[in-house]
């Protein structure tokens, strides 16, 4: 697991940059085999058309699955991917003020909740670490979306690579009208600006500001594979005020 190595940086249509081989070989054969083991175990109810999520709680303190989690849940780690979106501030059209975030919650509890509501200054900078592990089977697909508005910074890593022609892409959209963003648009208000194709160790972050509007090509495997990944969400407490600067 290694965030410094080289990677694409890219500003349209909202910042996001793509890490090829973030985990080693073996890491993520060991990784993989055990979120399967955990699917062939648990039951889990089917969400977002085809979708099975497990949390870490799952999985025990010595699988290398924990250590993956114990990596991304850090302050260093956000930060780390953080700058690597920075460059794109004076361009990207959304953007955030410098030290909006500073405190970070290694995991949010219950008693967060409650707390929020009688002293919510505590919580205005404050954030943690949302992360499943998922298996997509066949049909999954996410329709053009932006994540949820307290989301700051959304990653996915792929854990496999499925056969060619399988589907199951990251789909990354571009608004016609740059006037109004909506989290759920209609496809006539926005056009395929490019896709990610999920390949092994690939890892992909980026900004989860209202004009992130990202889906997931339906996948529909030809011999009944299974597509592995993580998704993980740095959140705050609050939803997100991202300041706005108007580009040509």
């Amino acid at each position: 697991m290694n965030l410094n190595i080289k990677y694409q940086l890219f500003k349209n249509p909202f910042p996001h940059i793509i890490y090829e081989n973030f985990l080693s070989e073996v890491e993520q054969k060991e990784i993989l085999n055990e979120i399967l083991e955990v699917d062939n175990k648990n039951k889990v109810n089917k969400v977002m058309g085809g979708r099975y999520q497990y949390p870490i709680d799952l999985f025990n303190d010595e699988c290398i699955t924990k250590k993956l989690f114990d990596f991304f849940n850090s302050k260093k780690t956000f930060e780390t991917l953080r700058k690597g979106l920075l460059p794109n501030v004076e361009t990207s059209e959304f953007y955030l003020e410098n030290n909006k975030f500073n405190k970070f919650l290694n995991k949010k509890n219950f008693y967060h909740k409650f707390l929020k509501k009688i002293f919510p200054f505590i919580f205005k900078k404050s954030f943690f670490l949302h992360m499943d592990f998922s298996v997509a089977k066949n049909n999954y697909f996410r329709e053009p979306h932006h994540d949820k508005e307290t989301r700051i910074i959304s990653f996915l890593l792929y854990l496999n690579t499925t056969e060619d022609n399988d589907g199951g892409a990251l789909e990354i959209f571009q608004f016609r009208d740059k006037e109004r963003y909506e989290q759920f648009p209609k496809q006539d208000k926005i056009f395929i600006e490019k896709k990610v194709e999920p390949k092994s160790g690939r890892l992909v972050a980026f900004l989860s500001c209202p004009n992130s509007i990202h889906g997931v090509q339906k996948f529909e495997p030809k011999n009944n594979e299974k597509r592995v990944f993580a998704y993980g969400s740095y959140t705050s407490f609050f939803n997100v005020e991202w300041l706005r600067k108007f580009i040509k």
